[in-house]
C-alpha cells in the first residue's frame, strides 16, 4: 500500500479507551473534538490573531522534538519525535495483513470510502485467491526506508513471508504495490540482493506488479510539506496540523521529484517584487508585457533544494539523514539544488519481470506558484498566477499548462516528450514518473520483460476500485510462470 494506505493501531497508550484500536483512520478519534472546538470558537466569536497564528504554526512545524507542543490527543499519536522516534507513552503500529490494507476504517458509514485494496482482494479472490496464497506485507508509511528495517525489521519480515508464500505454493510470487508501495517494493529488491543476492530474487520473486507507480516521483509531495494536504481530512484538521503530519512524517522525501528536466514545468516558482521600466519587461519576451508602469511582480524559478531547505527545513534535514545518506536510494552527488540523479532507484528493479499499469489523461498538478506572506515570510500559493493559465510564457508557463489557485496542471493536451505525444499523469503522479519504466526495455531481451498498460482516466486511487484495472491484474497474476 502506498503513503497513508495502511491502517495504524494504538499498542500504547494513556488513553486506555484507544488502546488495540485503529487511530488511522478512526473519524470520532481524528475530528470529534476538533469538530466541537470549530463551533465552539465560531459560536464565541473567537478569533486567531496573525501574532498567534504564527506561534501555533512554528510550534507545530518546526520544533519535531517539542512533542507536547500539539494540543490533539490524535494528532499526538500520529506524529513522530524527530522523525522516527516514538511520543513517550505513546506506540502506535501498523494493523498487519490484509485486515490492514483492505480498508482504512472500520465503522461502516465511513468504511466503504476508506477502501485500498479491499476491492482488489475481492477481484482476484473471485478467480480462486485466498488467505493461503495471497497476504500483504502492511507497513508504518511514516517511516523512512532504512528505518523501517531499524526498527521494525520489516525487510527481513517481508523476505520470510515471500519464502513461506513460496514454500507453501510451490511457486515464486508477484509483489504488487501501489503508489508509494512501489518504493517499498524498489527498497526491499535492492536490500534482498545485498543482502542474499540475485540467485534468491530470481527464485523466489515471478514479477513485481506496479500500479501508479511513480518511478521518479510527484511534486506533489513537494506541495504537501510546503503548504500541507490534509488527505481528505480537511473538515478535521486546520492547516497548520497538516503540515505538522507531512513535516513529520519523513517518508515523504520518498516521493520527491527526480529528473525535474523531465516534467512540463520547474516544479516550483516564487514571486517576487521588482521596479523595471516597461521596456525592460518586453525585453525578456519579446512583445509581452505582463504589468503596467514601474511595478513589476514577477516569480523566479528556484531549485527544490533551496524551496524545501527554506521552507521546511526540517524535511530538508530528513531527505539528507535517511535518503541521500542511504546506498540503497540516491548516490549523494552535487547537482546545483536539484536532486540527484544517479542512485538504485533509478535503476530498472532486479526482477525478470516488470508490469506496469497506470492510470491516463486525468488533469495532474505539476508546478507550483508561491509567495511570502508579510506576517511570517511562510511560503503559500499565489492565485495571482492563475492569469498565466493556458497562456505559454517563455518565462512564467513555457506549456501553457492550465494554473488554477497557484497549482499548474498538465492535461491530455500536455506534449511529453519522452512519448513524442499529448498526455498527463493519472491525478497525483506526473505522465513522466508512471511510463520512465519504458527506458528499461531491451527489444529481444530475455533478462527483463517491461510490460506497460496505460489504463484511460483511471485515477491514482480511484484505479483501486476500476474493473479495467482489476481486469489487467487478473491477466497479469494468472498466467503460468
Amino acid at each position: 500500500p502506498g503513503l497513508a494506505s495502511t491502517a495504524l493501531e494504538v499498542i500504547r497508550t494513556d488513553k486506555k479507551e484507544w488502546k488495540c484500536e485503529r487511530v488511522w483512520v478512526d473519524p470520532m478519534k481524528i475530528g470529534k473534538m476538533a469538530v466541537v472546538q470549530k463551533i465552539s470558537d465560531q459560536l464565541k466569536g473567537k478569533k486567531k490573531t496573525p501574532k498567534d497564528t504564527v506561534q501555533a504554526d512554528d510550534l507545530l512545524d518546526e520544533s519535531p522534538s517539542q512533542h507536547d507542543s500539539i494540543d490533539r490527543v490524535w494528532l499526538q499519536h500520529m506524529v513522530l519525535v524527530d522523525g522516527c522516534e516514538d511520543p513517550p507513552g505513546i506506540k502506535v503500529r501498523p494493523v498487519p495483513g490484509l485486515n490492514g490494507c483492505d480498508y482504512l476504517a472500520v465503522q461502516p458509514l465511513v468504511r466503504p470510502k476508506s477502501y485500498v485494496f479491499g476491492h482488489v482482494i475481492s477481484a482476484l479472490m473471485d478467480v480462486g485467491y485466498d488467505h493461503t496464497n495471497m497476504t500483504a506485507a502492511t507497513y508504518d508509511w511514516r517511516m523512512p526506508p532504512g528505518k523501517l528495517q531499524e526498527r521494525d525489521r520489516y525487510y527481513t519480515s517481508l523476505k520470510g513471508k515471500i519464502e513461506t508464500m513460496r514454500a507453501v505454493n510451490e511457486s515464486p510470487v508477484v509483489l504488487i504495490g501501489h503508489s508509494m508501495g512501489n518504493r517499498c517494493i524498489q527498497y526491499f529488491l535492492r536490500w534482498a540482493e545485498q543482502e542474499v543476492g540475485q540467485e534468491w530474487i530470481d527464485e523466489n520473486v515471478h514479477a513485481f506488479l506496479a500500479l501508479g507507480a511513480p518511478f521518479l516521483g510527484a511534486p506533489k509531495a513537494v506541495r504537501t510539506v510546503i503548504s500541507g494536504d490534509s488527505m481528505g481530512l480537511d473538515v478535521f484538521l486546520t492547516e497548520a496540523e497538516a503540515r505538522a503530519m507531512a513535516r513529520r512524517s519523513p517518508s515523504l522525501p520518498w516521493l520527491f521529484p527526480i529528473k525535474e528536466h523531465t516534467l512540463p514545468d520547474v516544479v516550483c516558482r516564487i514571486e517576487r517584487s521588482a521596479k523595471l521600466a516597461m521596456d525592460k519587461v518586453t525585453s525578456l519576451k519579446e512583445g509581452a508585457t505582463h504589468g503596467k508602469g514601474n511595478d513589476y511582480r514577477e516569480f523566479v524559478n528556484c531549485n527544490l533544494r533551496d524551496v524545501i531547505g527554506g521552507g521546511a527545513p526540517v524535511v530538508w534535514k530528513y531527505f539528507e539523514d535517511y535518503f541521500l545518506s542511504d546506498p540503497l536510494y540516491l548516490d549523494p552527488v552535487e547537482s546545483q539544488g536539484a536532486l540527484p540523479e544517479q542512485g538504485p532507484v533509478l535503476e530498472a528493479p532486479p526482477v525478470k519481470n516488470l508490469w506496469c499499469v497506470f492510470g491516463v489523461n486525468v488533469d495532474t498538478e505539476v508546478s507550483y506558484y508561491y509567495r511570502r506572506t508579510k506576517e511570517t515570510g511562510r511560503l503559500v500559493l499565489d492565485p495571482s498566477a492563475d492569469r498565466f493559465s493556458r497562456k505559454k510564457d517563455a518565462l512564467f508557463n513555457p506549456r501553457g499548462l492550465h494554473v488554477f489557485e497557484g497549482i499548474a496542471y498538465e492535461n491530455r493536451h500536455t506534449y511529453q516528450p519522452t512519448i513524442r505525444e499529448c498526455s498527463s499523469g493519472d491525478g497525483t503522479v506526473p505522465f513522466c514518473s508512471l511510463y520512465y519504466p519504458s527506458q528499461w526495455t531491451t527489444p529481444g531481451s530475455m533478462d527483463r520483460m517491461v510490460q506497460i498498460v496505460e489504463v484511460e482516466g483511471a485515477e491514482h486511487r480511484g484505479m483501486l476500485n476500476n474493473e479495467a484495472v482489476f481486469d489487467t491484474i487478473i491477466d497479469f497474476v494468472c498466467q503460468k510462470p
